[in-house]
């Protein structure tokens, strides 16, 4: 492995790829299963899918700089998901009047659509902590995975001197 770092008993390189295959495939999903039903939520895993392959065409081109940029978005995406973790715990807790609305019908009563949002909020929370957690551990992964390039020397930068 020459010096290489490893994670889960794999080069950091490998698993910085398994990483972000997984990372796409998820994105993909929820990308086009959010399609019709909340285009904000199919927005971002568009933006996480472009960034995540972003990442793969990084880590085979050896690239350290592409991956600087896709793990920097991946530390951003995982701190607003932490913040909507905040916010959702926040909202199944105080449970706005207006989230309660959109779970009462005529057959739900009042109490069992307070139940119904408290549980969809925390849901939602969950999946926005998985997601902060696995986005969390990506920009780690990633980062080691552009020192490891770096340290290596298999990229030589551009110079400003050598265009003049």
């Amino acid at each position: 492995m020459d010096g290489q770092i490893s994670y889960c008993g794999q080069p950091v390189t490998r698993c910085a790829k398994i990483i972000a295959w997984i990372g796409a495939i998820f994105a993909l999903f929820a990308m086009l299963g959010n399609a019709y039903v909340k285009p904000e939520i199919a927005i971002s895993a568009g933006i996480s899918f472009a960034f995540f392959m972003l990442t793969l065409l990084g880590l085979r081109k050896e690239h350290p700089t592409w991956i600087l940029i896709s793990s920097i978005i991946m530390l951003i995406h995982a701190l607003i998901n932490a913040i909507s973790v905040i916010l959702l715990i926040y909202a199944a807790i105080a449970l706005p009047e207006y989230i309660v609305k959109a779970f009462k019908t005529q057959k739900v009563t009042e109490e069992e659509a307070k139940e119904m949002a408290r549980i969809a909020c925390f849901i939602f929370a969950f999946l926005s902590f998985f997601v902060a957690c696995f986005n969390a551990f990506a920009y780690k992964v990633f980062s080691n995975a552009r020192k490891y390039y770096l340290q290596r020397g298999s990229y030589i930068s551009p110079s400003i001197l050598e265009t003049v």
